[in-house]
């Protein structure tokens, strides 16, 4: 869709909560009320801690899924207290003003890298050149991976974790371990 904006605005003028039968999927499509809803202490991040698939009455995930959901239910954004608030009390001093303002050059200059070669390109995807290498190697620099060399970068199967693309599942999620393993030691 070349503009989204539209269905969004129609998305939003149809009311707080939408519920899809065809996808059977509710959406919350106004800011404040997503804000909202992700401060009720009633709702979670997701039922799996309170109820099976079969329970909410869903079908169980194929099994060719299951290093897809491996992959995402491990990291902090979809835990649920107790675990997300341990976790997020180990990784929150990484984040404080003053660490995240100090990585402003060091991002700049990733940033610099990847539009010089975005252009040096001619014509290219923009997220694959900017938008998924740009926080993987602020990961890395996180982690203290030096550097991102060309030659190892994980995204040589044209998908990432991140992307969530359709490489996860085979191609791309064990290249990315195999390199975050090399670029950890």
């Amino acid at each position: 869709m070349a503009d989204p904006y539209p269905a969004y605005e129609r998305l939003r003028a149809a009311g707080p909560v939408l519920y899809d039968e065809h996808t059977d999927h509710w959406l919350v499509p106004r800011h404040a009320d997503v804000a909202d809803l992700l401060r009720d202490r009633r709702f979670g991040r997701t039922y799996r801690h309170l109820a099976t698939h079969a329970e909410m009455g869903r079908p169980d995930e194929p099994e060719w899924h299951a290093p897809f959901w491996r992959l995402i239910r491990a990291g902090i954004l979809d835990m649920e207290p107790p675990d997300h608030t341990r976790v997020r009390r180990l990784v929150q001093r990484a984040f404080t003003p003053r660490t995240v303002e100090a990585l402003r050059p060091r991002v700049q200059a990733i940033v610099d890298r990847l539009a010089d070669d975005l252009a040096a390109a001619g014509r290219a995807d923009l997220m694959k050149t900017v938008a998924e290498p740009l926080p993987m190697e602020v990961i890395a620099e996180l982690l203290g991976a030096l550097s991102w060399p060309a030659s190892s970068s994980p995204n040589t199967s044209g998908s990432s974790p991140a992307s969530g693309g359709p490489g996860l599942r085979t191609t791309s999620s064990p290249h990315w371990s195999r390199w975050w393993t090399r670029a950890s030691a």
